[in-house]
């Protein structure tokens, strides 16, 4: 039986190891920061539920989204922020069907969180 060759794991050099460990930090703070969004749109769908006021809007998801590219300092584009920013919006569970269709769209209006 021939041996087979092992593969060899690269070993990350200090530098990028800290670097790593760095990102992992930032991941777990946006984590918390965009459960924290999510909570406070939970809360502004219950008071539109309640004031029977539409849930969707796509004016003002557009002002959300446009704030955000205006604070924009980058590297990130941002069309690559607006693209985030849908996603971030679109992630609320009530409004997943809405959001997968309103994702195909190529306006800065397809999000569907509370707004």
């Amino acid at each position: 039986m021939a041996d087979k060759p092992m593969s060899i794991t690269p070993q990350a050099s200090p530098a990028l190891a800290d670097l790593r460990v760095q990102i992992d930090s930032l991941d777990h703070q946006l984590l918390e920061l965009v459960n924290q969004r999510a909570r406070v749109a939970e809360q502004v769908g219950e008071l539109k539920k309640r004031e029977g006021t539409p849930f969707f809007r796509p004016d003002r998801v557009a002002q959300v989204i446009e704030k955000i590219q205006a604070a924009n300092p980058g590297p990130l584009k941002n069309a690559h922020v607006a693209a985030i920013w849908r996603e971030i919006m679109s992630a609320w569970p009530c409004w997943a069907p809405r959001a997968r269709s309103a994702s195909r769209r190529p306006s800065s209006t397809s999000a569907a969180q509370p707004t």
